[in-house]
């Protein structure tokens, strides 16, 4: 496995793409690609994923849109955060084309984790210097994610 992580708004993916024809590079060579792309509510996020995407930059069978609610700035309530970014037609236009949408809820103590830089599955058995209630929240997310992932058919796609 390989894992290319571009970050929001980066162009190389799109350079790469038009250059390269990255999926069908990957398909020729015994590679099934796989998009995984993290969205906020911000418009722009969906903007950048979906100029790949109608572009034909980098347009795998495989795609998942994970809206985040971790990246929800402060004083923005969660509910309904993405409301728009799913009535957008781009949204739709790619989730038609067989993308899959997963809610990635928002982990109160993702700072922890992030700065023991342990991961998750680590803070979630005691490996990461969480308090009790912490690692149960980290193991309680997972287990509700890695639910969503097998409901979407797409567990076997991810690490």
């Amino acid at each position: 496995m390989a894992v290319l992580d571009l970050g929001g708004g980066d162009r190389a993916l799109l350079e790469l793409g038009r250059d390269l024809r990255l999926a069908e590079f990957c398909n020729r060579r015994g590679i099934e690609p796989l998009a995984v792309y993290r969205l906020g509510p911000d418009a722009e996020d969906l903007s950048h994923i979906h100029t790949i995407f109608k572009g034909g930059y980098f347009r795998p069978d495989r795609m998942v849109l994970f809206l985040n609610e971790g990246v929800i700035r402060t004083g923005q309530h969660v509910a309904g955060a993405f409301d728009r970014t799913m009535g957008d037609e781009r949204f739709a236009e790619i989730v038609a084309a067989g993308a899959k949408v997963i809610l990635l809820t928002r982990l109160a103590c993702m700072n922890l984790i992030r700065a023991s830089s342990a991961g998750f599955y680590k803070a979630a058995t005691g490996g990461a210097g969480l308090d009790p209630v912490e690692e149960f929240m980290v193991e309680d997310w997972l287990a509700v994610l890695e639910a969503k992932r097998r409901d979407e058919g797409v567990a076997e796609w991810l690490p």
